[in-house]
């Protein structure tokens, strides 16, 4: 798809974990709570880039899109 294609409403967001996970196994069930999460929330696509701090946590820089006129299911 190029990149004039795409539409929606897209976000930045970066999450930083308090804890580091136990072990990859730990990591990926919350990689795919995550996505499940986006899902369910009515996001379109999204992409992100792990990056892993000094003590061994994870670390994400996101971009998240909504389809045109998206409401988050987040009250304020």
């Amino acid at each position: 798809m190029e990149t004039n294609e795409l539409d929606g409403q897209g976000f930045g967001v970066t999450l930083t974990l308090r804890q580091t996970p136990a072990t990859h196994s730990d990591w990926m069930a919350l990689v795919q709570r995550l996505q499940r999460a986006f899902r369910e929330a009515g996001l379109t696509r999204w992409h992100w880039v792990v990056e892993w701090q000094r003590r061994g946590t994870p670390h994400l820089h996101l971009a998240v899109y909504a389809p045109e006129g998206w409401e988050s299911p987040i009250s304020d």
